[in-house]
């Protein structure tokens, strides 16, 4: 999903970039809704300004400090935001 984000951004002229969540060593995250996030502890969506896109998101996106509350962590994640697409170059 987040290439897909990632791709139609680059495609409207935006500079997305890729942000990952981890929470390595633990391999499950979730929604505070009890929704699955992951099964490998690291989680990609896309960042455009000041707003985060994913597929928990919908099309409006969400501020990162709320994007984060929404999620329930066993740690303080580990966020990395790079340039690049999801996935590589």
């Amino acid at each position: 999903v987040a290439k897909t984000i990632y791709d139609g951004f680059k495609n409207m002229g935006l500079n997305p970039q890729t942000y990952k969540i981890s929470q390595a060593p633990y391999e499950f995250f979730e929604t505070k809704a009890g929704e699955l996030v992951t099964k490998n502890g690291t989680h990609t969506a896309v960042k455009v300004g000041d707003r985060i896109y994913d597929a928990f998101t919908g099309p409006a996106g969400m501020l990162e400090a709320d994007y984060l509350k929404m999620f329930v962590f066993r740690k303080l994640p580990d966020i990395t935001v790079v340039s690049t697409p999801p996935g590589g170059p």
